[in-house]
């Protein structure tokens, strides 16, 4: 997990309108929760069409500026014939993330 101060949120984003189109403002803020074996986690829920690639990146989001992972695009294709939820585990890709500054 990156580090984070007061006043900044762990956001998803992504080409898909239900991520925000790229726009941390719009994005889908994790939670702080437990995972299923009873450990601190970020989670957050979306909801995305079925049989669709999807682009995404997670990104720290603040009154300062943002902090986006570093690396490629992360990638996933919501199988078309899922009967329950798909749970996704991520990890933090890179140090410190590539600060953009102002929102």
């Amino acid at each position: 997990t990156p580090a984070m101060r007061e006043g900044e949120a762990l956001v998803l984003v992504g080409e898909a309108s239900e991520l925000g189109r790229w726009d941390t403002r719009r994005g889908v803020k994790f939670q702080r929760g437990q995972d299923p074996e009873g450990r601190l986690a970020w989670l957050a829920r979306v909801r995305l069409r079925r049989g669709k690639q999807v682009q995404f990146k997670c990104v720290v989001a603040g009154p300062h500026g943002d902090t986006w992972e570093e690396g490629e695009n992360r990638s996933l294709v919501v199988p078309s014939g899922l009967k329950k939820p798909l749970a996704v585990n991520l990890t933090w890709l890179g140090g410190e993330g590539k600060k953009v500054a102002g929102n």
